[in-house]
């Protein structure tokens, strides 16, 4: 024994015998391991801080959106989930938690690799790492629980299709079991340790590919405390470490840097600048903070710059009444 405890809910759906393919069939799923989830607290010699959630088919999909909903889920294995499936994919995206700031556990994705699988799920996940599996001469259908039975205990031999299912089946165990093992002992290097680990049948018979977790962008408050307490530079850094990863992250709503703009006067000025810079790459068309970058390069007699701003102001919004203000100020100042 390993020590594990495995915890599993039948496949019911709220009112038939099978779970829906639905946004109602993954709510039934998800209630019945939330229960389950609860239920273990009753038993002391299991540790609710080491928790991983796995489902085959429909329950990866169960099982990911679970990670996305309880912080105590510390890692996700998918038996070719359906989140994989083009026509399944937009139901998991639908619940409010499908955030890829929620889903920042390790992930480990068995699939089929001569069955086509959207990648959506894949780009989807930026802030846990992940490991997908992509094994030769199986089916979806292989991956269930009775195919698995069926497939071991009938004595096969090597020169076998059960024989081959016999020997992934084995392999699956075992990478599991590198996985989770590497996740409660708190190891990093997770997707290393599937990519080079010692399943020789696996390094044979599948395609690994892994993605290693990008830097977790910090909400919207903890981006504020770093300004405030570490500074411009230093926030400056973190932003552009984490846009240089992902072009797409956005952690802080538009005003909320231009609200420094008021707290900042003319000897604070760089920094009013860094800051506007930083807004304007997230929100490429905010007037406000062209205005602010405007009177910060105006105090620092940046005269072309300011013009360079103005001119861009004048394209968004040509009757911009506070930029036609400023306009003939910095004309007047040019003039002297």
């Amino acid at each position: 024994s390993h020590g594990y405890v495995i915890v599993s809910s039948p496949c019911y759906g709220q009112f038939s015998p099978e779970v829906s393919k639905d946004v109602q069939g993954a709510e039934t799923q998800l209630r019945d391991m939330a229960f389950l989830m609860n239920k273990c607290t009753d038993y002391s010699f299991i540790d609710l801080n080491n928790i991983i959630a796995a489902g085959y088919s429909w329950g990866g999909t169960t099982a990911t959106l679970l990670a996305c909903y309880n912080s105590n889920i510390e890692g996700v294995i998918s038996f070719d989930g359906a989140l994989g499936f083009e026509e399944y994919y937009g139901t998991g995206s639908s619940f409010s938690a499908f955030n890829a700031n929620n889903l920042i556990v390790p992930y480990l994705w068995f699939m089929p690799a001569s069955e086509k699988r959207t990648t959506r799920l894949f780009d989807f996940i930026k802030y846990g790492d992940l490991s997908m599996i992509r094994i030769n001469g199986i089916r979806h259908s292989d991956f269930s629980s009775d195919r698995i039975i069926k497939k071991k205990l009938i004595s096969p031999t090597k020169e076998t299709e059960n024989g081959y299912l016999s020997d992934v089946y084995v392999s699956l165990c075992e990478s599991v079991l590198d996985f989770s093992e590497n996740i409660f002992s708190a190891e990093s290097g997770i997707c290393l340790a599937i990519e080079e680990g010692s399943n020789e049948f696996i390094k044979r018979n599948a395609e690994i590919i892994v993605k290693r977790k990008q830097p977790l962008p910090p909400t919207e408050n903890e981006f504020l405390g770093i300004i405030r307490e570490r500074g411009t530079r230093e926030a400056v850094r973190i932003f552009s470490e984490i846009r240089d990863a992902d072009s797409t992250a956005c952690f802080f709503s538009e005003t909320v840097l231009t609200g420094f703009a008021y707290e900042y006067g003319p000897e604070r000025a760089q920094e009013l600048i860094d800051l506007m810079q930083m807004n304007i790459k997230v929100y490429p068309l905010s007037v406000e903070s062209m205005l602010w970058l405007v009177q910060a390069y105006m105090a620092l007699d940046r005269y072309d710059e300011a013009w360079k701003h103005l001119g861009k102001i004048r394209l968004l919004e040509p009757e911009n009444e506070k930029a036609l203000k400023l306009s003939e100020m910095l004309r007047s100042i040019v003039e002297k």
